[in-house]
């Protein structure tokens, strides 16, 4: 678990899982049950500082960086007590480690995030003002109309080409006023004149600029570039907030319990043999250092 082990070791000594605790148990009557002795038991009343002392005492926890695990050791006056304790401790726990998962989660998706936020608001905004120009202009795809209006000036180019071609042929041999060549001279003025109003469309030759197919297309190809810009922008947040989402998942936190709290049945302390033994061996180090200083005192004064 890295630091956050740590963290974890750092709260099971402080204030803060005292209060988790106080809100389900009351940590002041554990700790000063009638059945303990008087010299280990908490004296009430004390205060909140008092008790995060007396609690450092009791519990102890620390982690075991050989093998990645946190061990805590709870101690109370009665078996039910210790049990409690020890599955209050475990819970606060696993709700610390389960909080700052979480919070690394958001934090490392909130800005993923942000950015698929700015990068819609930048694509609903390309295609809302390409759907205004589309009602104002009243055309769908520019392009497309121009590249339809180039194709049928060609066309028209081509008929005007091939009806002059055969009114030059018809007049070396026909009069000017014969109906063949009026005709064919009122289909090359048709044409003439059908040439110039669709070249006028692209080419702003006659209408006025605000008019011309060739304005409507510059307005056009930007308007496209930045819709075209804006969901391509768009595609690479979405793709950047699932990796970061991939990311958070592999780097989630949680806490495993590999010993779950379980109810005692013999009392650790008080150890009144090895209690006892200890004393005794106080008291007869005491006796010696007393016999030989009276032993001196005696020799010093004897003549």
């Amino acid at each position: 678990m890295g630091l956050d082990s740590f963290v974890v070791v750092q709260y099971l000594a402080s204030r803060a899982i005292i209060d988790d605790l106080s809100t389900t148990l009351d940590l002041r009557e554990i700790f000063s049950r009638s059945e303990a002795d008087w010299p280990v038991r908490l004296d009430l009343p004390v205060s909140i500082e008092e008790l995060v002392r007396y609690w450092k005492r009791q519990v102890d926890a620390f982690f075991d960086a050989t093998n990645g695990t946190i061990v805590v050791r709870a101690r109370a006056f009665t078996p039910q007590d210790a049990l409690k304790l020890a599955e209050g401790i475990l819970a606060s726990s696993e709700r610390l480690v389960n909080e700052l998962s979480a919070r690394a989660r958001r934090d490392a998706l909130r800005n993923a995030d942000e950015e698929v936020g700015r990068a819609e608001k930048r694509l609903k905004s390309a295609l809302t003002r390409l759907r205004e120009f589309r009602d104002k202009e009243g055309i769908i795809d520019p392009r497309k109309t121009a590249d339809a209006t180039v194709a049928l000036a060609g066309r028209v180019r081509d008929e005007l080409v091939r009806a002059g071609t055969e009114l030059s042929t018809l007049k070396h041999y026909m009069r000017d006023d014969a109906p063949s060549i009026k005709m064919l001279e009122a289909r090359v003025q048709s044409l003439e004149a059908q040439r110039r109003a669709v070249e006028s469309e692209v080419t702003d030759t006659e209408k006025t600029r605000s008019e011309a197919l060739s304005r409507v297309m510059g307005s056009y190809e930007q308007l496209e570039s930045e819709r075209a810009f804006a969901e391509n922008t768009y595609q690479h947040a979405l793709q950047a907030l699932d990796r970061s989402r991939i990311n958070a998942d592999r780097q989630q936190v949680y806490l495993a319990t590999f010993v779950q709290p379980t109810l005692p049945e013999e009392a650790l302390y008080p150890r009144r043999l090895q209690s006892f033994a200890v004393a005794s061996g106080v008291a007869f180090v005491v006796w010696m250092i007393g016999g030989f200083i009276l032993q001196s005192i005696r020799d010093h004064l004897s003549p």
